[in-house]
């Protein structure tokens, strides 16, 4: 199954709230239940699309999954609400959706990162009295692995992978391992558009098949 990158998921967002200010332009007429089936749909869309895409919240769980379950917005107008304040909570539930979303998928990122860290943090050195340890600030989004020790009696201290977590993609800033922690990324799900090989030359980037920015 694929994923939705970050980007997408912030320009989702970001459409959603300019949609809230002006429901009229995109919808015709504020009319709750043609506002929650259009945005009901386009959340299927991306299960449709086999996206790895869990409805936890939202409209695909509101309805149900297509089944017979009573709509939102006839829920919500059994609080008396009017149209325009109905539609107005359908949009806010839809934006905290994707906002949610998007914290989840940032966290997961997290957790991947840390992951492939504490995997090549257990390997261990063949030679000399070298230690790697690792560093993670969940607060600043930074994630190391480096080493301490001696060999041969010369000292070693150096960083062997280095990567943070910058608006919501993965910039690894320096990578010291055979096949690149990029590969292990990959193989936990996360897409090439959110990882960034931060250690090439910006106006090199656009030559691999990972995220300039």
């Amino acid at each position: 199954m694929k994923q939705i990158d970050t980007e997408t998921i912030q320009k989702i967002i970001a459409w959603l709230e300019n949609v809230k200010t002006r429901p009229q332009k995109f919808f015709g007429a504020i009319e709750p239940e043609s506002v929650e089936n259009g945005l009901y749909w386009f959340q299927m869309a991306f299960v449709n699309l086999d996206y790895n895409f869990p409805p936890s919240k939202g409209f695909a769980a509101k309805r149900g999954l297509g089944e017979n379950t009573m709509k939102l917005s006839e829920q919500l107008k059994k609080r008396d609400l009017s149209d325009a304040e109905i539609v107005e909570e359908i949009l806010d539930i839809e934006i905290n959706f994707w906002k949610q979303f998007l914290v989840e998928r940032i966290e997961s990122y997290r957790n991947f990162v840390e992951k492939v860290i504490g995997e090549y943090a257990a390997i261990p050195y063949s030679h000399g009295e070298i230690e790697q340890r690792v560093y993670f600030d969940r607060e600043k989004d930074v994630y190391m692995l480096y080493v301490v020790g001696w060999d041969d009696g010369k000292r070693i201290h150096s960083i062997n992978i280095h990567a943070d977590i910058i608006s919501g993609k993965i910039w690894i800033q320096h990578d010291n391992t055979e096949e690149g922690i990029a590969t292990d990324l990959e193989q936990a799900d996360v897409p090439k558009s959110d990882i960034v090989l931060a250690f090439h030359a910006p106006e090199l980037r656009k030559y691999t098949e990972y995220a300039v920015a």
